[in-house]
Order: C-alpha cells, then structure tokens, then sequence
C-alpha cells in the first residue's frame, strides 16, 4: 500500500473517530439523559393522573352526599322551617306517646352569613321509654337536626314518671329574615 494513501486512511478514520466522539458528547449523550427524563416525568405524570382520579372521584361522591345534607337542612323561610320543626315534633310525640308541654323556638345567626339556626327549647313528660323513643325519633329525623343538651328528672321512685328538658338545633342554609 502506498504511504499517501495509508495517511490518507488514517487521517479519514481519525476524523470520523474524532466526530464520532463529539457527535457523542453533542448529540447522543444529551438526546438519552433528555429521553430518560422525559421517561420519568411520563411515568410521574401517570402516577398523578391514577391519584388525581381517585379524588375526582371522592370530589364527585363529596358533592353528592352535599346535595343530600342541604336537602335535609330546614326550608329557607323562618315560618316554613318553624312549621315543619313544630309539626315534627307533633308527630313524634303522638308516635311515642310523649306529653310536650312547652316548645320555645330561637333564632340564631350562624358563624358566617351562609346559615342561621333554629334553637328550640323542648319540655316533656312521659315513661323513660316512650321518651327514649322521642329522643330517637329526632335523632333519626332526616332534617338536618342536632341535641345540644339534656336533662332527664324523674317524679317517683321507679323511674316511670320523666321530665324531659331538651335543647335541639336545626340548621338552615340561609340567613336570617329581616335582621
């Protein structure tokens, strides 16, 4: 082989040797470490997709059981709400057999301007079972009522005549009328 042409092959293969490296160190090397990244951040955004549709998810079941508890709050007017209080607890204390002596209802302005409560004071007489079922009748009541207190006297030794204070609160989603 001739020695110009032997130099002339080394030179071509240093060449293509010296721009294969720095195509390596421009171009290869950084176009892997961008597609290892972006393999990553794919991988992390799917993660967040599966997390985030599992709270859309409990978002969607939130604002169902939302929708649920404002349709069991009291009606928006005072005389609606103090209507259906009243004639509830006429119901319950036919259905239990519980004498109501005395209902005082009280309007309150809730924490913010968003809801009001109706606080009535609640005296009654009877057995201590047919005012444990009254008791449970407005727990269980589907408006959106709360016992804030009570207190239980008894008039004879057994037991079997109670007094029954009761303090319960109603919530209503809406703000008081004319004050």
């Amino acid at each position: 082989m001739n020695p110009n042409n032997r130099k002339q092959i080394l030179i071509i293969v240093a060449i293509v040797v010296v721009g294969l490296w720095v195509a390596d160190k421009v171009i290869f090397t950084p176009l892997t470490n961008l597609w290892k990244t972006r393999a990553e951040d794919v991988t992390n955004l799917r993660k967040k997709i599966t997390q985030n549709k599992g709270k859309l998810q409990l978002a969607t079941v939130m604002d169902n059981r939302w929708e649920a508890m404002k349709k069991q709050t009291l009606p928006k007017t005072t005389s609606e709400a103090e209507g259906l209080l009243l004639n509830s607890m006429d119901k319950w204390s036919q259905e239990t057999r519980v004498s109501v002596s005395n209902i005082k209802p009280n309007w309150k302005h809730g924490a913010t301007e968003d809801y009001s409560v109706l606080e009535c004071r609640v005296d009654a007489l009877g057995t201590m079972d047919a005012i444990a079922r009254f008791i449970n009748q407005i727990e269980h009541s589907q408006m959106a009522l709360k016992v804030e207190s009570l207190e239980l006297t008894t008039h004879d030794n057994n037991g079997q005549q109670m007094t029954l204070a009761l303090m319960i609160s109603g919530l209503r989603l809406a703000q008081m009328e004319g004050k």
